[in-house]
């Protein structure tokens, strides 16, 4: 049976201790409705009643993306040099306006050539659109990891290697590619293959959502600075943890050692790594003793993933693993019956069998990230709004880059890396301080408390109000906590049916 967190202890556990943050007045992105204490809902409208279809509108976009540094992971595409030649991988959902907007942006800045193939054949010719995933589906997303993280048999070169051979026998010296993901399997390739390394980054400009999306432009200094501020405190924590108003409760402690390497592992540009597992992947590839295992206890509860929604979801957590999946839906059941196979896999360097440990705890830090509305067209990327400031993403598997862990996973044909997502949208996380015991609040019911920082909001301010410049551009709609209504009765049992009701009212 599974076990509730009795609210006495959740309501003791935070009065019982004094919490440090930032002083700030409240900034009009965390306002709640009447009534609430959670922020209210905000949306973009007014961008998104129009679809622009001319190049001449998107050019002004595209002039200021080629002109900002690139962070690998953001929109900005600098910078661009005089004699480049541009190779941008893309796919069937490409808008050609706004990629012609972009490369005429990229030749004004001095590019030879600006050369266009499309996944997943890497053609030139760009393939028929077909309609993705609806985001009322989001049980779909175990289809995801069927597909790709368990170990295939060998066959021909990946899409990495195929570009990375484009480069060499093209000359590229700048390659765009990929919207998620971490940017090594794109750039090793690139680099060992062609002889130089000419990966870029992601190539997130696609639809004509993502010309309108304000995330795709944020600063890339502040945004810097931001991630640099997040993992200021790691250093110092024996403890953190984590709740929000849908029911999730996670904590866990570190040694000294462990919150110093953790510290020093967890900033990824816009994908802090929170949870101490998943940082230290890279570092434990050569040493797998550097790994650690937090013992986390306690609860997830969310109702969305990567690609879509679902009934509430609750997944029960002890010593790091998952013991227990309830509700869900049929994202639940996919759950069920994968845990019964893998939850006695005894992968290598692994203190306790099974596949279903705690991955990932990540956080978004860009402020203006934002879903699109196309989400329930099929064509609309889901997963945008896991980058927004403050949101959290939580998922599950096992995950290493040692040689023994891959071995393993190809010879017994189990998964060798990690999926099952749920995404907490209004959390609130704490850090206890080593020494003096006092707790750092990171995010306050869904607010980045660093962007309250002086020192961020003073680098805001190069942009313009560091109140406009750092404020949410984008809240999700929860009935019963921060819109008026019931949480079981009109979201928890149907999602998508809420956000699609709730999205149509406010785009009228």
């Amino acid at each position: 049976m599974a076990k509730t967190i009795p609210i006495t202890i959740l309501i003791g556990a935070f009065l019982s201790v004094g919490y440090l943050s930032y002083s700030a007045e409240i900034h009009k992105s965390r306002q709640p409705l009447p009534g609430f204490v959670y922020p209210a809902p905000r949306f973009p409208v007014e961008s998104y009643r129009t679809k622009h279809a001319t190049v001449e509108h998107w050019l002004p976009v595209a002039r200021k993306a080629v002109a900002m540094k690139s962070s690998g992971r953001s929109g900005a595409l600098g910078p661009i040099e005089q004699g480049d030649k541009i190779l941008i991988v893309t796919d069937a959902t490409q808008d050609p306006l706004l990629l012609e907007a972009f490369q005429r942006a990229m030749k004004e800045k001095g590019a030879a050539i600006v050369d266009v193939v499309y996944e997943p054949r890497l053609t030139r010719e760009k393939p028929a659109a077909r309609p993705g995933v609806d985001a009322k589906e989001g049980w779909l997303e175990v289809d995801r990891w069927l597909m790709t993280r368990f170990p295939k048999e060998e066959g021909g070169p990946t899409p990495q290697a195929r570009v990375a051979q484009l480069v060499k026998e093209n000359g590229y010296t700048v390659v765009y590619a990929s919207s998620g993901g971490p940017l090594r399997p794109w750039a090793e390739p690139i680099k060992n293959i062609a002889g130089r390394p000419a990966y870029r980054g992601y190539w997130l400009w696609r639809t004509w959502e993502d010309g309108l999306d304000k995330g795709n432009l944020f600063p890339t200094d502040v945004h810097e600075i931001i991630d640099r501020k997040v993992v200021e405190h790691f250093g110092q924590a024996s403890q953190v943890r984590l709740t929000d108003p849908q029911g999730t409760f996670l904590e866990w402690s570190l040694s000294e050692s462990e919150a110093q390497l953790w510290q020093q592992t967890a900033l990824f540009p816009n994908h802090i790594y929170v949870y101490a597992y998943q940082a230290t992947r890279d570092v434990a590839a050569k040493d797998p003793s550097k790994r650690i295992f937090p013992q986390a206890q306690g609860v997830v509860k969310g109702t969305a993933n990567h690609t879509g929604y679902f009934p509430q979801i609750r997944i029960y957590v002890a010593n790091g693993m998952m013991t227990e999946v309830l509700g869900g839906g049929k994202y639940g059941e996919s759950w069920r019956e994968w845990f019964g196979k893998l939850k006695e896999v005894r992968y290598p360097h692994h203190p306790q069998p099974g596949y279903w440990r705690l991955f990932e705890v990540a956080l978004g830090t860009n402020p203006k990230a934002q879903p699109p509305t196309d989400i329930f067209g099929g064509m609309g990327k889901f997963s945008n709004e896991r980058n927004r400031a403050g949101v959290l993403h939580i998922s599950f598997g096992a995950e290493a880059e040692d040689p023994d862990f891959l071995d393993f996973a190809r010879k017994n044909k189990v998964p060798l890396g990690h999926w099952w997502h749920i995404h907490i949208y209004l959390p609130t996380l704490v850090l206890k301080l080593r020494g003096s015991g006092d707790w750092f609040t990171l995010i306050d019911k869904g607010w980045l408390t660093v962007l309250d920082d002086p020192e961020v909001r003073a680098l805001a301010a190069k942009y313009g109000d560091p109140d406009e410049v750092l404020s949410y551009e984008w809240i999700p709609s929860i009935p019963g906590i921060n819109y008026p209504g019931d949480y079981d009765r009109d979201f928890a049992i149907d999602p998508a049916g809420w956000a699609k009701t709730y999205m149509d009212r406010v785009l009228k």
